[in-house]
């Protein structure tokens, strides 16, 4: 797997649990690499107007549109895939989870054999926010 970044210089700040949204990453950069093996994957991140997007994608096989609404439930599988790669089912529901627990939102682009983008969204803190929180950390 080649892996590319592109992250934009104006990202601004979240709070976030950094062990749980590397986990998320985790989970999507190790289903690219099972799912599109010999694929270029681009994790890129965006600011939008109050949160930024995460982005994991691939030139893989691709996901029908029957499936994708499916996808972030708990043990759902793509059918046909089950017996070439191993999985619970498990990791895009965790993911789920736990991008909503940071107020953000998860979903999928893709159409088959033209690869497939996997996003999160988190919500930015604004500067009053940051300022904040550096000074209540600065008076304990």
């Amino acid at each position: 797997m080649d892996l590319r970044l592109e992250i934009s210089d104006d990202l601004p700040a979240v709070d976030i649990d950094a062990t749980r949204i590397s986990q998320v990453f985790d989970n999507l950069l190790s289903n690219a690499h099972k799912y599109a093996p010999d694929s270029t994957v681009l994790v890129r991140a965006k600011n939008r107007i109050d949160h930024i997007r995460l982005e994991v994608i691939d030139n893989g096989p691709g996901i029908h549109s029957d499936h994708m609404s499916h996808l972030f439930e708990r043990f759902y599988r793509v059918p046909g895939n089950t017996n070439t790669v191993r999985g619970t089912g498990l990791g895009l529901y965790i993911c789920r989870k736990i991008v909503e627990a940071h107020g953000g939102e998860i979903g999928v682009e893709s159409e088959p054999n033209k690869g497939s983008i996997f996003y999160f969204t988190l919500p930015t803190v604004s500067e009053t926010q940051v300022n904040t929180a550096e000074m209540k950390n600065e008076s304990k």
